[in-house]
This record gives C-alpha cells, structure tokens and sequence, in this order.
C-alpha cells in the first residue's frame, strides 16, 4: 500500500507461507492476516530500505504524517525534498 510517497507492507512470521500436512510433509499455503508479524514502511527514495516498522498500518500511517509534519513536508517525493533543499 503506498501512503504520502512510501510503501507500507506486512511482514509475515517465517512460517506463514507453508504448513505440514497430515504426513508431516512441508505444502504450500497462501498467508493469512493472522500470520502477519508486523508492518514496514520502505522509502522509494532511497531504494525501498526500510525507514521504519510499526504494529499495526495505523501506526505506520501515524509515525509517517508526524514526521513529515517535522520535517514540514506534504509526502516523500523528489519534488518536496528539492523544496526542503530550497528553504
């Protein structure tokens, strides 16, 4: 999902794409929202790395407007931060 310039997704427990069936043999499983550990916020502008995690997208979206406010920005894009180096 992208929010305000960056890109939040779900990370999944390390077992959440796969399950044992009744032979105890390892098959393929789609992941369910339960299996979701947490969420991160990557940042395109530096090569989708990791900016920061939170619990719930929620807070991700919180964390994202409270910084942006801090630094006095509207979004993460090229255009805001040739702004910022302007001022």
């Amino acid at each position: 999902m992208k929010y305000k310039g960056f890109i939040i997704e779900p990370v999944y427990s390390v077992c959440a794409d796969w399950t044992l069936d009744k032979h105890d043999q390892v098959v393929s499983r789609k992941p369910k929202s339960s299996d979701i550990e947490y969420y991160q916020v990557l940042d395109p502008i530096d090569n989708n790395s990791r900016f920061i995690a939170e619990n719930t997208v929620r807070e991700c979206k919180s964390e994202i407007d409270r910084i942006l406010k801090v630094l006095g920005m509207k979004d993460n894009t090229k255009k805001s931060w040739d702004k910022l180096d302007t001022v």
